[in-house]
């Protein structure tokens, strides 16, 4: 395990994945600028001239920083909610609405049955069967720009 902790950015890195982190409740003494931890030893480094020393154990504050870190691992790798994929897929209609708005302008020739009931299914899609983790998306019908 590979750790590297900037206590002046609030930043921990372990194994290449690093993170800007609340590390105020790791009890991080003041004085202490960086860890550097290559596995089995490593040094702290100082900011008020304290010498550099090395280490062969992680004290426990650098233990705390570490959970911080795997903490925050587990809440970007945890799944989405429905309540997150309900959100996303409320956004995608929002999209999918927003590129045939035009169909709809005085404008443009009208709209065909096809088009009218592409965006009614659009409508209708929070009631449809799997919402809103198993739906499936209307087709999005050829829009025939020529006006007769």
């Amino acid at each position: 395990m590979r750790i590297s902790i900037i206590t002046d950015d609030n930043c921990v890195v372990k194994d290449g994945a690093g993170y800007t982190l609340d590390l105020s409740s790791c009890g991080i003494p003041s004085n202490v600028h960086a860890l550097q931890w290559n596995g089995s030893s490593g040094e702290i480094e100082y900011n008020d001239g304290t010498t550099q020393h090395d280490i062969d154990a992680l004290p426990s504050w650098a233990t705390s920083a570490v959970e911080v870190h795997d903490a925050k691992v587990a809440e970007i790798n945890s799944p989405l909610t429905d309540a997150d994929l309900e959100f996303a897929a409320i956004i995608e209609r929002a999209r999918l609405m927003n590129e045939t708005d035009h169909w709809a302008l005085s404008d443009t020739p009208p709209m065909t049955q096809e088009e009218m009931d592409y965006r009614q299914a659009l409508r209708d899609i929070t009631s449809a069967e799997g919402w809103p983790t198993d739906h499936v998306w209307p087709t999005k019908p050829a829009r025939n720009a020529t006006i007769t």
